[in-house]
């Protein structure tokens, strides 16, 4: 999990993570609004910490560390390795309306995992994985957020440079995937295939 205070932090740290090199990551969207779904995540956030270093790098708008009196709406959410956490609703808003900006995404208010390529130093939204997880949750599709999200991990294990648009196996073949891990539990996968919380997509703005 990496905190994500601001948007172009975020584009930052991945310049300097990645150096040139094509690769897939992920944002999740999450406030601490005491729904299943955010409760879910952040209870289980030291061990999709470690589970997912090394394999995907999870963004997190919004929160933070260190702040001081810099962020003053900051409010202490949660430990992740041995830093504590805080939250600002200011700051995941303006995360969230610049990545608006920047593309045909918009934010529809609950928690969602967001899978995109970053590829020649930015953000590339031709081919997004979108699952808004209170949505499957609540329809049933899936069983917790916390398993989901450790299916989305092992797709990684292994395959720590597969995801990425310098490879034959881009982020279709992701959701591709994901839809085989979900088709192998739940009896309500053509449902769920067709419904608004899970959509392969592209939300490129187009010049």
């Amino acid at each position: 999990m990496i905190e994500a205070i601001s948007y172009e932090n975020m584009i930052n740290d991945l310049s300097e993570r990645y150096k040139g090199i094509n690769k897939t990551f992920a944002i999740l969207l999450v406030r601490p609004n005491r729904s299943v779904a955010s409760e879910d995540i952040l209870n289980d956030i030291q061990y999709f910490h470690h589970r997912s270093s090394n394999k995907l790098d999870i963004y997190m708008p919004g929160y933070g560390a260190y702040w001081g009196e810099e962020v003053p709406d900051s409010i202490d959410v949660c430990k992740v390795g041995d830093t504590k956490w805080s939250f600002s609703h200011g700051r995941f808003i303006e995360f969230i309306e610049k990545m608006e900006n920047v593309s045909k995404w918009k934010y529809y208010g609950g928690t969602e995992l967001i899978l995109l390529d970053f590829q020649e130093q930015h953000i590339s939204y031709k081919s997004v994985v979108r699952v808004k997880l209170d949505f499957a949750l609540r329809d049933g599709a899936i069983d917790s957020v916390s398993e989901f999200i450790e299916k989305v991990i092992r797709i990684f294990i292994g395959n720590i440079n597969a995801f990425s648009a310098s490879d034959n196996l881009t982020l279709n073949e992701l959701g591709r995937s994901i839809s085989q891990e979900m088709k192998e539990r739940f009896s309500l996968y053509r449902i769920f295939r067709r419904s608004r919380h899970y959509t392969i997509y592209s939300y490129e703005i187009k010049k």
